[in-house]
């Protein structure tokens, strides 16, 4: 092997180390202080929750699809879920820049370390898109008009769809790191991940919306807005090789094999070339000298924060984190992605015109038919994976600091991360929210509709609180832990139409409503401060084991 790889100016004993690192440390699993066990990989339970779901998605279509109908819905929700994955953990699988702090030193040529990333990558892709498609492809045997050759067909087809998905994500943010010094290029990269997030789910929701007709057609399923829809394609091509090809279906197949060679080709050899660039770039380039962060504290939220916050350690928590959102890159690319999935969902309601207003009476059925639980996942999702992204950081070795410093309580600081946390990125999201349902509802209906999922909101911001474990900023972040908590979080949805009663009961009568929110704010109050106390109690117990 090593002359073959001598030839294209690699080292295969350099490639099979490299390779074999990279994916045991992606199973590899993290100890955390005070336990002697290790908790299983993020990457282990991100697979197991993706076979779920397509598990449950391809029971759910078995009885109502045929053929192209079938593995165009699979096809979509697994090509969304692989590009939604590579976006998520784009840092730790495409380029890694703390590799070079590393690698860039030592005899490795540039091409054996883009070979190694690519295996690693190749296999990365197959793991997800192994875990989201083998179970529908063995149960689409019992699809109508399916037989025993349909897994034997689909499974290859889904794989080379998902690394298509992969492929596009790869080829746009490589294309836009040749032009960017790679710093510059995460400042862009967080604002256009809010851009990626809410098109892939908002294109995704909005084409099926487009036929009336989609479930009822099957396999007559036709339409020029097919050529817009890359699992078309492939679920084209999977219609051609069961015997039960369409005109149509020969043109989407010429589309997804000429997409699919000029993504692989362009793709995977813009990496090659950025990995090149990137590498020699590191070993010859002094390091630039990094501003310090400093404390900012102009502006009317820090004024406020200054009058208002009652102790040291909250107003220190306020400032660390408004200067990390504004000035760490790291860490806004891992916030701002996620709040494209709550806006795609907007968009949506407003292209459907599907917002209704919610003091008007209405069974529990037309609610679940509109999806007003939807908005209450959402409020959870987004509280939820806002305040546990804010662990995380890339100078998180740092994090020593705080068991120097003089906090009396870590509680407390929370708190002032939090008030950052909400004023910054929460709350301009509800003043959006509140003006899209004035446009919709009554003025006063969309008002007490905001103000009711605020504050409700402000009750699972505490409860949530009850996970954290760790200081801000304080860890690092493994692979496939952004996709794990994602996939958990759409898992867990449908339990979220149960809030529909409890919102029916508040919305009965103007007292109700009134009582569900003095109920709020009593919990919100209640929870923080019992949650300030625990903080202190296992940060302290925390910082005394380590």
């Amino acid at each position: 092997m090593n002359w073959l790889f001598q030839k294209f100016g690699a080292d295969w004993n350099q490639f099979k180390t490299l390779l074999s690192i990279s994916i045991l440390t992606d199973f590899r699993g993290h100890r955390t202080i005070g336990r002697q066990r290790r908790k299983l990989s993020p990457l282990v339970w991100t697979l197991i929750f993706y076979g779920i779901m397509g598990l449950s998605l391809a029971a759910s279509l078995v009885p109502r699809a045929k053929v192209f109908l079938f593995s165009l819905l699979i096809l979509t929700a697994s090509m969304v879920m692989m590009a939604f994955a590579v976006i998520l953990e784009f840092g730790n699988t495409i380029i890694n820049p703390e590799d070079t702090d590393v690698l860039a030193f030592r005899p490795i040529s540039p091409r054996t370390y883009f070979l190694a990333k690519l295996c690693n990558l190749l296999f990365y892709i197959f793991l997800i898109g192994t875990a989201l498609c083998l179970f529908p492809s063995l149960i689409g045997i019992a699809v109508a008009g399916s037989n025993w050759v349909f897994p034997l067909i689909f499974f290859p087809i889904a794989m080379i769809a998902n690394l298509v998905a992969a492929s596009f994500i790869i080829l746009i943010y490589t294309g836009l790191l040749r032009m960017l010094p790679y710093e510059r290029f995460k400042d862009i990269l967080a604002y256009l991940q809010i851009v990626f997030t809410f098109l892939l789910f908002f294109s995704y929701q909005l084409i099926p919306r487009l036929s009336e007709k989609f479930i009822h057609e099957g396999t007559e399923l036709s339409g020029t807005w097919l050529y817009a829809v890359p699992s078309a394609w492939f679920a084209g091509s999977v219609q051609i090789l069961m015997g039960k090809a369409r005109p149509i279906d020969s043109w989407l197949t010429l589309t997804a094999l000429v997409a699919t060679v000029l993504l692989f080709f362009v793709s995977f050899r813009r990496i090659s070339l950025q990995y090149a660039h990137q590498i020699a770039n590191l070993q010859t380039k002094e390091r630039k000298r990094i501003k310090a962060y400093g404390s900012d504290r102009k502006g009317l939220l820090n004024f406020l924060a200054r009058k208002f916050l009652p102790t040291g350690e909250a107003l220190a928590g306020f400032q660390l984190t408004s200067s990390m959102l504004k000035k760490d890159r790291y860490v806004k690319m891992s916030l701002y992605p996620i709040l494209g999935l709550p806006l795609a969902f907007l968009a949506l309601t407003m292209v459907d015109n599907s917002i209704t207003d919610p003091f008007i009476h209405r069974s529990f059925l037309d609610r679940i038919h509109d999806m007003s639980y939807l908005v209450i996942f959402l409020i959870f999702f987004m509280f939820y994976t806002l305040q546990n992204g804010l662990l995380y950081a890339q100078e998180w070795e740092a994090s020593w600091l705080y068991r120097v410093a003089p906090i009396t309580s870590p509680g407390r600081l929370y708190q002032g991360v939090k008030l950052a946390l909400l004023l910054r990125l929460i709350l301009p999201f509800f003043l959006l929210l509140g003006f899209i349902y004035s446009i919709k509802i009554p003025l006063i209906h969309s008002i007490q509709h905001t103000i009711f999922l605020f504050l409700s909101g402000l009750v699972v911001f505490s409860t949530v609180s009850f996970s954290i474990k760790d200081y801000p900023f304080s860890k690092k972040r493994e692979k496939g832990e952004r996709t794990q908590q994602f996939v958990v979080l759409i898992f867990i949805m449908p339990f979220f139409a149960l809030a529909v009663l409890v919102q029916n009961l508040f919305y009965s009568s103007n007292l109700a409503w009134w009582i569900a929110q003095i109920g709020f704010i009593v919990l919100f109050l209640a929870l923080e401060s019992i949650v300030v106390k625990r903080m202190d109690s296992v940060l302290k117990h925390k910082e005394f084991l380590s």
